[in-house]
């Protein structure tokens, strides 16, 4: 992570995650927003393949900010498979968990194919839609004790990802990536 110095395209993505929220707010009282992200790069971090017949590694470059202003994680990504490209572009925000719910909060994944049918890489995932991307739910279950910032001791993480229209490799890819980063993600 690196809060301090973002890349060039982590800190193109925050000014395009700013505009597109002050065009959202349009029409009412000026809203500030903050401008402070933290950012990973991944430059040609690759996922190996998983040894079956057929499968290929893939290649990810591309960044991840999480974004004050909307307290959510940015995506944008090129994620090379064999010989297929995929630009992936997206969000993952934080939010709490359903009432009843066994877990206390949730990332709602929205990493979309843009321009492929794959809908808006900054509107929250629509869990009805099927999208050309990797979607899905990841479910948080926090204990133990808490930091003054809200990070827990203790995060149990379980979740769902479906892919439409894009390899397994990439969605294995994705969640390979969140776990080799689970305390980035997750604060665990």
């Amino acid at each position: 992570m690196a809060p301090e110095n973002p890349s060039a395209s982590a800190r193109a993505l925050g000014d395009r995650l700013i505009k597109n929220l002050q065009e959202t707010a349009a029409g009412t009282e000026k809203v500030e927003y903050s401008t402070q992200i933290d950012s990973i790069r991944f430059e040609g971090f690759t996922i190996p393949h998983v040894g079956q017949r057929d499968s290929v590694s893939c290649s990810w470059t591309g960044d991840a900010i999480y974004a004050y202003a909307n307290n959510s994680w940015q995506m944008k990504f090129e994620v090379k498979c064999g010989d297929q490209t995929f630009g992936l572009e997206g969000n993952m925000p934080l939010v709490d968990a359903a009432a009843g719910s066994a877990h206390q909060q949730e990332y709602a994944l929205n990493l979309v194919l843009p321009g492929a049918g794959g809908g808006d890489p900054f509107a929250a995932a629509d869990p009805f839609a099927t999208v050309d991307g990797v979607t899905g739910t990841i479910r948080l279950t926090n204990s133990g004790r808490a930091t003054d910032d809200g990070v827990y001791e203790k995060v149990k993480v379980d979740g769902d990802l479906v892919g439409v229209g894009v390899p397994l490799e990439v969605v294995r890819g994705f969640g390979e990536i969140m776990v080799v980063l689970g305390r980035t993600w997750f604060g665990a």
